[in-house]
């Protein structure tokens, strides 16, 4: 977009529990997120009475976390963007804090998401406490180990429970420490038809989430569990749960995985060896003007 006809921006706060016409730029996760967790504030970028892009934020450790930053198609390549980073970065020099992003390279526009950090000054940390690997369904479907899992007729797709049953088992999930979608296995972007568990005598057992978001190219094995009384479990649930997807989707759908430690990290590579690393973790220790 040529000078002259550039958008003049202005950044103002904007109220989570009322966000107005900024909400329609918000992820249906990240309006559901806003709605549980406290904290969160919003900071909008408005071009005359337009929305233009949204940033969320919230303070942890000292530290102001960018949980979520868009900006309207046609208002970018336009310094809105940078304008929403400098923003929070004012508020963390007011209280002497630093600024950090966790998100995915998984299409062009998270890409430039990540051109867009690194032309502001931020640093990519190269240890991360959350890695985030990319497969496509095609690339699942070839991998030996994953195909040769035998498939047991005792696990289930959340779609064949209900709303009830699903509440009870994110409480016993909840009890065991287990990692969890947000929402719950009744979360609003939950592909029931997708997700997987396995339980005995009422008790979860098991289980793998997948979510699909604003991007249909793009689903997310968001959680996953096995008790360890079968370690095997674990990767049955994970065949079940893409070879239902591959029936629903083109081979090129893209899977993000997040892995949390080690031994999840060793696991995905073993299953899924053309899985690639997208994840991104970005800092910066804003100057004071």
């Amino acid at each position: 977009m040529e000078a002259e006809n550039r958008p003049e921006f202005k950044i103002g706060s904007i109220r989570p529990e009322w966000p107005g016409a900024f909400g329609e730029l918000l992820s249906s996760k990240m309006r559901a997120r806003i709605g549980q967790e406290k904290g969160i504030y919003l900071a909008g970028l408005a071009s005359g009475e337009f929305a233009a892009g949204v940033m969320a934020f919230a303070a942890v450790e000292e530290h102001l976390e960018i949980l979520y930053l868009y900006v309207a198609p046609y208002f970018r390549g336009c310094g809105g963007g940078s304008m929403l980073l400098r923003a929070v970065e004012e508020i963390a020099v007011q209280a002497a804090w630093w600024v950090s992003a966790d998100f995915a390279v998984v299409d062009e526009e998270t890409a430039k998401l990540d051109s867009l950090f690194q032309n502001a000054g931020y640093t990519l940390r190269e240890d991360s406490d959350v890695n985030t690997y990319m497969v496509t369904l095609d690339e699942c479907e070839a991998s030996e180990s994953l195909m040769k899992a035998r498939e047991d007729e005792k696990l289930r797709f959340f779609s064949e429970a209900d709303r009830r049953l699903l509440d009870l088992y994110t409480a016993q999930a909840v009890e065991r420490s287990a990692p969890l979608p947000h929402g719950g296995f009744n979360g609003p972007d939950i592909r029931p038809e997708l997700s997987v568990f396995y339980e005995e005598q009422g008790r979860l057992k098991g289980f793998v989430s997948v979510e699909g978001g604003v991007r249909k190219s793009v689903l997310r094995l968001s959680a996953a569990y096995n008790s360890g009384e079968n370690p095997l479990m674990l990767m049955w649930m994970i065949k079940k749960a893409f070879l239902a997807a591959k029936e629903r989707y083109a081979g090129k759908t893209r899977i993000i995985i997040d892995v949390v430690d080690e031994i999840a990290e060793r696991y995905v590579q073993y299953v899924l060896p053309e899985a690639k690393e997208v994840s991104r973790t970005y800092d910066k220790v804003p100057e004071e003007a």
